[in-house]
């Protein structure tokens, strides 16, 4: 069979499931969550029209955490955090339902309501604006150290070429031609130093890719251009 021809007979409107289907099952969701998130808000002692304030402060806790754990990369400031918070978030509004399901169909009383629902429920509003404020300020601490200063950047080009003086030369083969480029080794390790000197965080895999060989020689092409700013800097 052939496949252009079975994609071909494909609907228009399955194509366009993944792209537009799945905010409308993230609205539908939100409003059939939110009954139960505010019904807890009123059992622990807020205004009928101030708990509506409870799900769209769980919404924004999980949606902000759940980008923020997605576009940052592991290891980064602000990964592991947003991690943690989309987990409470997701926990959270599960909890939510079935609690409140439980006092609508009379399992539990309300009159009075428990003391550990009142506490828990009580401390959602602070937790989440403290978390949300450290996401936030990790970010921005983020924003400011992968921008370097004006007064470093005027002095890497000089610590370029003094750390690209020490690179240790390789061994080369004479080649019949009369030109004599520079080895492969030292032109991959001049590209690390250009990379570190600019403030690019560089691990073992990423210079492996930047330089297109394996894992292991993009750490030793690695190892030897630190060792070269290293030489610079102690100097």
């Amino acid at each position: 069979m052939n496949i252009r021809n079975v994609q071909a007979r494909v609907p228009g409107w399955v194509d366009w499931l993944p792209r537009g289907g799945w905010p409308v099952v993230a609205i539908v969701v939100m409003v059939m969550c939110a009954p139960g998130e505010h019904q807890l808000a009123v059992i622990a002692g807020w205004d009928h029209r101030l708990a509506w304030g409870m799900p769209v402060c769980l919404i924004a806790y999980a949606g902000i955490a759940a980008t923020v754990a997605t576009r940052r990369a592991k290891g980064a400031q602000g990964h592991l955090t947003a991690v943690v918070g989309a987990f409470v978030s997701l926990g959270a509004a599960m909890a939510a339902q079935p609690v409140s399901h439980l006092f609508v169909t009379g399992y539990w009383s309300a009159d009075p309501a428990p003391v550990w629902l009142v506490v828990s429920v009580s401390c959602v509003p602070p937790l989440v604006l403290g978390h949300l404020m450290h996401v936030a300020a990790s970010h921005s601490v983020r924003s400011e150290t992968s921008e370097p200063s004006r007064s470093v950047r005027e002095t890497r080009p000089r610590e370029t070429r003094r750390a690209l003086s020490v690179v240790p030369s390789q061994p080369t083969h004479t080649a019949p031609s009369p030109a004599v480029s520079a080895a492969p080794g030292e032109t991959d390790v001049r590209q690390l130093i250009t990379r570190l000197t600019a403030g690019e965080t560089l691990s073992a895999k990423r210079a492996a890719e930047l330089l297109g060989v394996s894992r292991a020689t993009g750490g030793r092409r690695l190892a030897e251009a630190k060792a070269a700013l290293s030489k610079v800097n102690g100097s």
